[in-house]
Parts: C-alpha cells; structure tokens; sequence
C-alpha cells in the first residue's frame, strides 16, 4: 500500500510539474500575447492550480501515512495521525496552490489559500460522513484519501483566487 501511495504520488506530481512548465514555456506566452488572453482568466489555470494543490495534498497525506505506524485498536494513534494527516494535507494544497498560480501568472493569496484548504478539509469531512450514513461500514483509506485531498486542493485554489491580489 504505501509504495502505491508513493508511486501515485510521484506520477500525479510529475504530471502536475509538467504541466505547469507547459503554460509557462516561452512558445505559450506568446500564444498568449497574441490571442490577448490572460492567464489570470484562463479557466486552464485554475485547473492546475486545483490540481497543483490536489497532488501536494495528496503527498502529504502520503508523507504522515508512511511514517505511520498504528495497530488496529491504537485509537489515540489513529486520531493523531488523522490529525496530522489534515494539517499535513493543508500545507500541501496551500504550498502546490501557490506555486502553481505563481506558475501560471494567475493572483494569487497565501492566506486565502490556507483558509481555502481549512474549508476544503471540513467538506471533505462532510462528504466522508455522508457517504458512510446509513451504512455499517466505514470508508477504505483508498476512498478516504482522494475525498480529502481533492477537496482540500480544489477549494484551496478557489479560497487563494478569492482573496489573490
């Protein structure tokens, strides 16, 4: 399991670092300057900087999953690695957010990111106990991990636009 979540996360970084460089190559900034677009409007961007933040969510999750090492019944273990996961996935998305949107010319605000992921970890939370309602099963990690990470990116590109200068 933890060398799918690295492998994943290293294709799904590779991808996102690809990308990025692509929108910010020479060629499609004269693209750019000749179609008169503007990266700050390009819906494209916005994209990558959800996906920007979705993968270093995604890997920092991965990171506080690797280092892990709790037993079934460990519940104090369990929520601390909850814990840390949640922050870990914040940082994540805020740092990959920003870095993108620096990539992409697109404004940008730290701030606005932060709380972005904030909100993104407590939708994620929402979705997660709503899907498992009414069920006497609790959600695999495979499942868990995407909801989060997804959220947390999403909304923290949404939050860092918002509030972005």
């Amino acid at each position: 399991m933890r060398r799918l979540l690295l492998g994943t996360a290293a294709l799904a970084f590779a991808v996102a670092y690809a990308e990025a460089q692509s929108i910010t190559s020479p060629s499609h900034r004269a693209e750019s300057a000749t179609s008169g677009l503007q990266s700050k409007r390009d819906p494209g961007a916005y994209f990558l900087e959800a996906l920007g933040g979705t993968v270093a969510s995604f890997i920092g999750m991965g990171l506080v999953g690797l280092v892990s090492n709790c037993g079934v019944d460990d519940l104090v273990c369990l929520l601390k690695t909850v814990g840390a996961g949640g922050v870990a996935g914040v940082v994540g998305a805020t740092i990959g957010v920003s870095l993108v949107a620096r990539a992409t010319g697109s404004k940008r605000s730290i701030p606005g990111a932060v709380l972005g992921a904030v909100v993104g970890t407590g939708l994620g939370a929402l979705i997660h106990i709503g899907l498992d309602r009414g069920t006497d099963r609790n959600l695999d990690d495979v499942i868990v991990i995407p909801i989060f990470t997804v959220s947390q990116g999403t909304i923290a590109a949404l939050g860092s636009r918002l509030l972005g200068k």
